[in-house]
């Protein structure tokens, strides 16, 4: 699906993909607007650089659903894992490594600006970074609850 209305109406764009695609949790696009990132069941990530016109399947490694996906320039990419962990590229989607933010609960939401970045989930917890998503603060919400679903 594809909207150039800010939401107001969509159209059905072929993807090119396998139906093993389907499941997908949320999507990501870089500030240029055409290279985005989306991502769901059994480590599924795909990747489009014409503003989702077409997408193509990447290899990231992981098994499990991945929750979430975050880029802000379309090459540095997060993806948020249901094993506790990050995975980040830095090279567009072609290779993954595994972030180290000391949780360990299932990592359900990204968001970030560039310099800071954070990471929510189940438990209430909530881990803010400042070196790349390498090392993670915990912080004390506000509110608690047993899953954040957003930031």
């Amino acid at each position: 699906m594809k909207t150039t209305d800010a939401g107001a109406t969509w159209t059905s764009v072929p993807s090119g993909l396998s139906t093993a695609t389907i499941g997908l949790y949320a999507v990501d696009f870089a500030s240029d607007g055409l290279t985005g990132y989306a991502v769901g069941t059994s480590g599924n990530v795909t990747k489009t650089t014409d503003g989702g016109a077409s997408w193509t399947q990447l290899t990231s490694g992981v098994t499990t659903a991945l929750n979430d996906v975050w880029t802000a320039d379309g090459t540095t990419v997060f993806v948020a894992t249901s094993a506790g962990n990050l995975r980040k590229s830095t090279d567009g989607g072609a290779t993954w490594t595994v972030v180290y933010t000391g949780v360990s609960y299932t990592v359900q939401k990204l968001e970030g600006d560039g310099t800071t970045f954070m990471a929510a989930g189940t438990a209430g917890n909530v881990r803010v970074s400042t070196d790349g998503g390498y090392h993670g603060q915990l912080q004390t919400p506000v509110w608690q609850q047993q899953m954040f679903t957003g930031i």
